[in-house]
C-alpha cells in the first residue's frame, strides 16, 4: 500500500511539472533573483554617478526670470540747505521690477576636486560591477547546488523504494517458508522488522525530496507547490582543469576584483581629501534684461552684461582636511592587508577544491565499477535462481547489493559534481558561461 500511495502522488504531478535543464534553471534564477537584480540596479546607479561627475568639467547655463512687486517702498527725506523750507523725498527702491537673464559659468581650476570626484565615481562603478559579478556567481552556485540536491534526493528515494520492494518480497518469501516449516518464526520477525525500518527510510527520503523541491522552487521564484521536472542528471564525463589553469583563472575572482576596486576607490578618496586645501578659480558671464514697471512698454526695457572672475582658497579649516587624509590612508592600509589575506585564501581554496575534485572523481569511477559488478552479480543470481542452483534469498541479496551500489554511485556522482562546482567557484570560472 505504501508503494501504491507514493506512485499516486508522484505520477499526476509529473504530467504538469515545470521542466528545467540545469542551464535553464540557472538562467531563470538570474532573471528572477531579487538580490542579483538589486546588484544590477546598483551598477546602473553608479554609472549615473560617473555621468554626473563628468558633468562638472563642462560649463553650466542657467535661464531665470523674476517679477517683483514691492508694497510700501521706503523713502528718504532730503533737506536742501538754502534757507528755504524745501525738502523732497527719494524712494529707496522700485515698486515694480521685471528681470530676465541667462548666466553661463565655467570652473577653470578646482584644485583637482573635479578630477578626483570623477575618478572616484569611476571606481565606485567598478566596485558596483564587482558586486554584481559576485552576486551573479552566488546565484549560479546556489541554483546549481539546489538542482544537484534535488537530483540526489530523488535518487535516494528511488533506491529506498527499491529496497522496500526487496524487503517486502523477502518477507513474503519468508512467510511462505514458515508455512512450509522450513524456517522459524524468528526469521519472519526479522523480515518484518526490516520492512518497518526500510519503510521509515522511505518516508525520510521523500521528506528530503520535498525539502529539496521547496528549496529549488524558491530559488527559481516558482510557487512552492509547483512540481519540478529535472531534465539533466549528474555529469559523469566531466574532468577538472589542471591546477595551474585553475590558479591562473582565479585571479579574476569577483572577490579579488572587488578588493582591487575598493583599494582604487580609497586611493581616489585620498586625492579628493587632499584637494580640499587647493584654490579654485571660476568665471561666469550674465546677460540680463529688466524693466521697472509692468506696462510692457518695450521702450522701458534695458539690458546689461555682468562678468565675474572668482577665486577662493581655503587657508585653514581647523585641520579637518588633514584628519580626513589620515583616516583615508589608514583605511587604505587596512584594505591592502585584507587584499593580501583574500588572495592567500583564494589560492588555498583553489588547492583544496582541486584535491577534493580529484578524490571525488576517483570515488565516482569506483562507484561505477561497483554498479557494474553488482549488475553482473545480479545476472548470475537470476540465472542461478532460474536453474534452481541459488535460493530466492540469494537473489534478493543480489538485488539489495545492486540497489546499494547504485545509491553509492549516485552519492559519489553528487559529490563529484559538487566538487567540480566548488572548483569552478574557486577558480573564478563559474560566471563565464552565463
Amino acid at each position: 500500500m505504501r508503494v501504491l500511495t507514493t506512485v499516486f502522488i508522484l505520477v499526476p504531478a509529473a504530467a504538469c511539472a515545470a521542466s528545467f535543464s540545469l542551464d535553464e534553471a540557472v538562467v531563470r534564477a538570474l532573471e528572477t533573483d531579487e538580490g542579483y537584480s538589486a546588484a544590477r540596479f546598483a551598477v546602473e546607479a553608479a554609472s549615473g554617478g560617473v555621468e554626473a561627475a563628468r558633468g562638472a568639467y563642462f560649463p553650466t547655463l542657467t535661464l531665470d526670470a523674476a517679477v517683483v512687486k514691492t508694497v510700501g517702498v521706503p523713502e528718504r527725506t532730503i533737506d536742501i540747505p538754502l534757507g528755504l523750507p524745501v525738502e523732497f523725498s527719494v524712494p529707496m527702491g522700485f515698486e515694480e521690477q521685471i528681470t530676465a537673464g541667462a548666466t553661463i559659468s565655467q570652473t577653470l581650476w578646482a584644485g583637482g576636486r573635479i578630477t578626483g570626484a570623477y575618478r572616484s565615481a569611476k571606481e565606485r562603478l567598478r566596485l558596483a560591477a564587482a558586486d554584481e559579478s559576485l552576486a551573479r556567481a552566488e546565484v549560479i552556485y546556489a541554483t546549481k547546488r539546489a538542482y544537484y540536491d534535488l537530483i540526489l534526493a530523488r535518487e535516494v528515494a528511488a533506491a529506498e523504494e527499491a529496497s522496500l520492494e526487496n524487503a517486502q518480497s523477502h518477507l513474503a518469501a519468508t512467510e511462505k517458508r514458515l508455512a512450509a516449516g522450513l524456517v522459524s518464526r524468528y526469521e519472519t520477525m526479522r523480515a518484518e522488522v526490516e520492512v518497518v525500518n526500510v519503510s521509515a527510510a522511505v518516508d525520510d527520503a521523500y521528506a528530503r525530496v520535498r525539502a529539496a523541491e521547496l528549496s529549488l522552487a524558491a530559488r527559481l521564484n516558482l510557487p512552492l507547490d509547483e512540481p519540478l521536472d529535472l531534465t539533466d542528471g549528474f555529469a559523469a564525463d566531466r574532468y577538472p582543469p589542471d591546477l595551474e589553469t585553475a590558479l591562473a583563472t582565479s585571479a579574476d575572482r569577483p572577490e579579488l576584483e572587488k578588493m582591487t576596486a575598493e583599494i582604487k576607490a580609497n586611493e581616489r578618496s585620498i586625492e579628493l581629501a587632499r584637494a580640499a586645501d587647493n584654490p579654485s578659480l571660476g568665471v561666469s558671464a550674465r546677460f540680463e534684461e529688466y524693466a521697472l514697471d509692468f506696462t510692457g512698454d518695450p521702450d522701458l526695457w534695458d539690458e546689461k552684461w555682468t562678468f565675474t572672475l572668482g577665486f577662493s582658497w581655503p587657508l585653514f579649516d581647523g585641520l579637518a582636511t588633514r584628519g580626513r587624509v589620515r583616516s583615508a590612508r589608514a583605511a587604505l592600509d587596512a584594505l591592502r592587508e585584507t587584499e593580501t589575506a583574500t588572495a592567500e585564501a583564494v589560492e588555498l581554496e583553489v588547492h583544496v577544491a582541486y584535491e577534493n575534485a580529484l578524490a571525488a572523481g576517483k570515488s565516482a569511477r569506483a562507484g561505477a565499477e561497483n554498479v557494474a559488478l553488482a549488475e553482473e552479480a545480479l545476472k548470475i543470481a537470476e540465472t542461478g535462481y532460474a536453474a534452481g542452483t541459488m535460493s530466492y534469498l540469494e537473489l534478493l541479496d543480489a538485488r539489495n547489493a545492486l540497489t546499494t551500489a547504485r545509491l553509492g554511485y549516485a552519492t559519489a556522482l553528487y559529490n563529484y559534481n559538487v566538487a567540480l562546482l566548488d572548483l569552478e567557484r574557486a577558480s573564478g570560472t563559474l560566471v563565464g558561461k552565463y
